[in-house]
């Protein structure tokens, strides 16, 4: 009898699912569904695709050819809105009823936006591919080019990066004291701020935006809770992202912070329904602990474990590897693992023009945490190699 497997979510989890599927099972009936009008694509290119140094065909992951030599039904433009457990079948936005055997739920995360009109005009996100199409058509016929980006994570800040290309005038605004407060610490933040302000950026820290201002619903600029006012002609909001896992939710999976909990075999605690990528909570490899996976090439490890367990043949995945990594304003940030509190590190601090390092081991002498900012990638493998012998 043929197996029916249904993935909800076309992107680096639910592809290197459907891909490992069709290797580990040929008969089997292969339905992918997204939200997006787009066949899927790399969402680590579109900062790329922004600044033209990748053109849109280089974005995809899975064209049109390889859905057909895979024999996967794609479609798109078609989300998901319910999910029935008891008769192992999925409902989508057209009101067709999907059965399935084994289902996986890679339904990624979406970008977190504060204030309630942000549909409207001139306030844009940094997420999918449409996020950015919109905006770039919005700069485009735009007279000026003011930007102010809300939130200086990694999204922010390589979305400043993309922007500068296009000759934007840009601001970033970041609530905490620092850039990238939640991978780097201050010294690290002061090196890279100076590099955007270097390239032309005006960078607000410690500045929390109050609301964002409006004449005739045009977009005049933002105010801060200090009582500044940045102008701007358009506003990006990278505050950050939230997990898709509303569908999982309805139908009672065991959730931790609005993620899927699932066990090492992507497995969620209702039967026949697996989970990979941004929307679950996965074991950190080297640590055990419970942490939000976020990363691309664990996504894609997460799929391709689902895949095993849903034809039958499971095998466990390893768990999270803590290593982010990012380019911009010519350099390589690479952030491996994290300083866990009442832990006793020997901390070593290195800081010249170009570059900055910061490395943590134990008392045996392990590297546990490295933050790297530069451009010698001869030095970054060194690193890499020492973090990842732990593993």
């Amino acid at each position: 009898m043929t197996k029916k497997y249904c993935i909800i979510g076309a992107s680096a989890a639910g592809v290197a699912a459907a891909k490992k599927i069709r290797q580990l099972d040929d008969a089997g009936d292969i339905t992918c569904f997204t939200a997006e009008p787009q066949v899927p694509y790399n969402k680590c290119f579109l900062v790329d695709y922004v600044a033209g140094i990748k053109p849109y065909g280089d974005l995809g992951i899975f064209t049109e050819s390889d859905i057909r030599a895979k024999r996967v039904n794609l479609l798109t433009d078609c989300p998901i809105i319910s999910i029935d457990p008891q008769a192992q079948c999925i409902v989508d936005v057209h009101g067709v009823s999907h059965a399935y055997d084994a289902l996986l739920i890679a339904t990624g995360s979406k970008a977190f936006v504060p204030f309630p009109d942000h549909c409207r005009t001139d306030i844009f996100t940094f997420h999918t591919l449409n996020d950015i199409n919109s905006l770039v058509a919005r700069i485009f016929r735009s007279q000026s080019k003011r930007i102010v980006i809300i939130g200086a994570g990694l999204t922010g800040i390589e979305a400043c990066d993309a922007l500068l290309r296009m000759q934007c005038d840009v601001t970033i605004v970041e609530s905490k004291p620092h850039i990238l407060s939640t991978l780097i610490a201050s010294q690290a933040a002061d090196f890279l701020s100076e590099r955007l302000k270097g390239a032309g950026v005006k960078v607000v820290t410690s500045g929390f935006v109050m609301s964002i201002e409006k004449e005739n619903n045009v977009v005049q600029g933002v105010s801060l809770s200090n009582g500044d006012f940045l102008p701007a002609d358009i506003v990006i909001c990278a505050v950050g992202q939230r997990p898709n896992t509303d569908l999982a939710n309805n139908v009672g999976s065991q959730m931790c912070n609005g993620y899927l909990i699932v066990d090492q075999y992507q497995a969620t605690t209702i039967q026949s329904i697996f989970a990979a990528g941004d929307c679950v909570m996965v074991q950190d490899a080297r640590t055990g602990q419970l942490m939000p996976s976020v990363s691309w090439p664990d996504a894609m490890q997460q799929g391709i474990c689902a895949a095993y367990a849903m034809v039958g043949k499971p095998q466990p995945y390893r768990g999270l590897t803590s290593l982010i990594s990012s380019s911009f304003f010519g350099v390589n940030v690479t952030v491996g693992g994290y300083l866990k509190e009442r832990s006793h590190y020997n901390i070593a601090d290195s800081i010249t023009f170009s570059a900055y390092e910061r490395t943590a081991t134990n008392d045996n002498n392990e590297l546990d945490h490295f933050v790297f900012i530069g451009s010698d990638m001869n030095r970054l493998r060194q690193l890499r190699v020492a973090f990842m012998s732990k593993i």
